[in-house]
């Protein structure tokens, strides 16, 4: 194995060993993967992570936005403290915008355009303002039909919550086959619900001509 392979199979057990820490630290497990994912990229990208400087150098080079860089930059401090190396982080500033605001009737036509899983997913949002993430955790316990009622466990040290919904989302939820424990069990992750809202997203936008659709979107 040449010097520079070994050198990077060392880099690569470094950010493993990173990850470790952070699972044992209580992060999530969405916070763990992102990190990894974006130190692997400075580390195929010619980075030494060892070395700020080189690390500095590779985000110059970037044709990345400015927020990319402030967020890898970010991460990569973590990292920095965690190997006990110190740095003058750069001074990458993300551009600050107002959020997008859809209008409820844009919402209802996604909701009306999607599958009956992907749009009970959207109801809930609209109905309750829940984090993506704690929806497509809720599990079929978490309902309470009579009571017309959807518990939420947070995340992201949200509090728990009680909401009472609509008798339009009950309907939907009721007529939806109860399979396994979770709602939304038919997808193995949020990524692939999400990517089926994607692709239900841009059919829908081309079919009322609205192109504001795209630019809506679930944390």
């Amino acid at each position: 194995m040449s010097e520079s392979r070994k050198s990077q199979a060392g880099l690569q057990g470094k950010i493993i060993e990173f990850l470790w820490w952070m699972k044992k630290q209580g992060y999530k497990e969405t916070t763990i993967k992102g990190k990894g994912k974006r130190l692997m990229r400075l580390l195929r990208l010619g980075a030494n992570l060892l070395d700020p400087e080189s690390v500095k150098e590779v985000l110059a080079k970037q044709n990345w936005k400015d927020s990319t860089k402030e967020t890898t930059a970010f991460i990569y401090d973590t990292f920095a403290r965690w190997i006990g190396v110190t740095w003058e982080k750069p001074r990458y500033r993300a551009v600050r915008k107002f959020p997008f605001i859809p209008h409820e009737r844009e919402i209802d036509d996604l909701i009306a355009g999607c599958n009956k899983l992907v749009a009970i997913f959207l109801q809930i949002i609209k109905e309750t303002g829940a984090r993506a993430g704690e929806v497509f955790n809720l599990k079929w316990i978490d309902l309470d039909f009579e009571c017309g009622t959807l518990r939420i466990t947070p995340e992201k040290g949200s509090n728990p919550r009680i909401f009472k919904i609509s008798r339009k989302l009950t309907g939907m939820l009721e007529a939806f086959p109860k399979e396994g424990e979770r709602i939304f069990s038919h997808y193995k992750n949020l990524r692939s619900l999400m990517s089926t809202f994607e692709r239900n997203r841009k059919r829908i936008a081309r079919k009322v001509g609205n192109p504001r659709l795209p630019k809506i979107f679930f944390m």
